[in-house]
């Protein structure tokens, strides 16, 4: 009798969507880390890693662009900022990601 993959290999492979792969190659790409220790510490398969960094650089819009680059957009700044006050600011983008704005 033929045995499932499952009963083979009984971990479970964690199917993501483009936009979680997008997500996790924006982490990638401000981490620091090689491609095989993000893979390890996100517990990503390298493959599966290296097929949809590829298909993403592919994608309309994103071509002569980092991914970061493609996921941000620079807003410009008015020549005179108007005094306000001290504020602070912290959002959790899940991934590890967390975002910090501060003005003193």
């Amino acid at each position: 009798m033929k045995k499932r993959n499952s009963e083979i290999n009984p971990q479970r492979r964690t199917r993501r969507s483009a936009d979680q792969w997008r997500q996790l190659m924006a982490g990638y790409d401000s981490s620091g880390l090689t491609q095989l220790e993000y893979c390890a510490r996100h517990d990503i398969a390298p493959g599966s890693f290296a097929k949809w960094r590829k298909r993403l650089k592919d994608d309309d819009g994103f071509q002569g662009q980092s991914l970061t680059e493609a996921l941000f957009t620079a807003l410009p700044l008015p020549d005179r900022l108007p005094a306000v006050p001290c504020w602070d600011i912290e959002l959790d983008l899940g991934l590890g990601m967390t975002l910090r704005l501060r003005r003193s």
